[in-house]
């Protein structure tokens, strides 16, 4: 992200976040692997603070079941289809065994 948030820079300083850059990334690699083209609106302000206690409240744990999973996405609007688009996309990137070995 560092990397193109640089190259943006240059080109346009002050433009684009590194929150826009990474949903945008995530968009293309989605596309990229075949999935489907999600339009996005940008505009996103980076923030100047963590947010963990928004994303507890909001985001699914890794544990949680797919009707709940559907059910947290929904709520902020994403259907079926964009969140089956959202856990593929987090399928390619790599997570620690310590999430997953209760499950094998």
């Amino acid at each position: 992200i560092e990397t193109i948030k640089e190259a943006v820079e240059r080109e346009c300083p002050g433009v684009v976040s590194c929150a826009d850059i990474l949903v945008l990334s995530a968009r293309d690699g989605i596309v990229s692997l075949g999935g489907p083209h999600i339009p996005l609106k940008t505009g996103r302000r980076d923030g100047r603070r963590s947010r963990a206690d928004v994303v507890e409240e909001f985001l699914p744990d890794h544990n949680e079941s797919i009707s709940s999973v559907l059910d947290k996405f929904g709520a902020m609007g994403i259907d079926t289809p964009g969140v089956v688009a959202l856990l593929g996309a987090r399928s390619v990137g790599r997570t620690h065994c310590v999430k997953l070995v209760h499950r094998l």
